[in-house]
């Protein structure tokens, strides 16, 4: 197992169980909003839904398949189309992956470039990961800013101690790693083939980092969900109505058509 540089967290095995929801604020709101609209997710952001919540969990594709069980009870298991499904989501979470890594790269690099090279303490002076400085400086900006996808799941502000500990573990470990792999980079000499090496240790810190004693065990109640913006969404799709092409079937359009009927 690679190394971690911030198991500074109790083991979520023997954590209490925390009151996600102590004044009733942040549960996912399901039936109709304010007596009328509309407020449940279409099946497919249900199933997109639940990805996210499988893979900020897990950080690995390992185990979708009861997702797709909960959300396809009728669809045979490895049938064609359980397969394409599972293909699919394989693909979509490791898409997360990719695009988590990659803002990463470019928040690391954005913060060296700011540091003060004069100052022997500051970010891109500092070589030795133990002596980084990134489970201090977690905050919720950084972390959305590299991990957007979660941005629609997770209302991290609100989110219990327990909850931001996991998630702080997760940004600073890979951030250090990253870092280190950033110096690497630069060097044009063997640094290029190390950094080739480090990038590999990237990758199984991101699959194994759950599996740690420290954050191994992690749930959906340790953090607040992020409520669904109904008004929002309704404004966007009157919008979309506006805006769409009037199209005419013999001399009347389809909306004219729809008010008829």
């Amino acid at each position: 197992m690679p190394h971690y540089y911030y198991p500074s967290m109790p083991s979520l095995a023997n954590r209490p169980i925390p009151d996600s929801n102590p004044a009733g604020q942040h549960t996912v709101a399901t039936g109709n909003a304010s007596g009328s609209e509309e407020n449940e997710r279409p099946a497919h952001d249900n199933f997109t839904i639940m990805l996210k919540w499988h893979f900020v969990l897990n950080l690995t594709v390992e185990g979708v398949q009861s997702v797709i069980h909960e959300c396809h009870p009728d669809m045979v298991v490895d049938s064609d189309p359980w397969k394409e499904v599972l293909r699919k989501a394989s693909h979509t979470m490791r898409s997360w992956k990719v695009a988590s890594l990659k803002a990463m790269k470019a928040h690391i690099a954005s913060q060296m470039l700011s540091s003060n090279s004069e100052d022997p303490e500051s970010l891109v002076n500092l070589t030795d990961a133990k002596t980084l400085n990134f489970y201090r400086t977690f905050n919720e900006e950084a972390f959305y800013t590299c991990f957007r996808w979660t941005y629609e799941i997770i209302d991290l502000k609100n989110s219990p101690e327990v909850g931001r500990n996991y998630l702080r573990n997760i940004w600073a470990n890979l951030a250090a790693h990253i870092k280190i792999w950033t110096d690497l980079t630069r060097d044009t000499g063997e640094g290029q083939s190390t950094a080739a090496e480090k990038m590999d240790e990237i990758h199984n810190v991101w699959y194994t980092l759950t599996k740690h004693d420290h954050l191994k065990g992690a749930t959906k109640d340790l953090f607040a969900p992020r409520l669904p913006n109904v008004t929002s969404r309704k404004r966007r799709v009157d919008h979309e109505e506006r805006t769409r092409p009037v199209v005419y079937y013999h001399g009347k359009s389809h909306r004219e058509q729809v008010s008829d009927a």
